[in-house]
């Protein structure tokens, strides 16, 4: 991987975690009985932005769509986890 991939895999990982991290906090302060739907919709949201750059840059370019299949993979891997955390608040 070239830096300038490298870079930009730091920026995407970057990017998702601080979206993550806000739509949780958000989550946990509001703390009402839509704050769960709240977090599914936006985190599901996330999810079709980083599969839709996924997809564009997997017709145009290969090595830059590994970055966001990776991102998505993670993002996938953590969701489960994170809304078992955001329920039992």
């Amino acid at each position: 991987m070239r830096s300038n991939n490298k870079i930009h895999a730091f920026a995407a990982i970057l990017i998702n975690l601080i979206v993550v991290t806000f739509v949780v906090t958000i989550t946990i302060k509001t703390n009402s009985d839509k704050s769960y739907a709240v977090f599914i919709f936006y985190y599901l949201f996330l999810l079709i932005v980083n599969l839709v750059l996924f997809l564009i840059l997997q017709m145009f370019n290969k090595k830059e769509a590994k970055i966001y299949r990776t991102t998505l993979l993670g993002l996938l891997l953590i969701f489960a986890p994170l809304t078992i955390f955001i329920s039992n608040i």
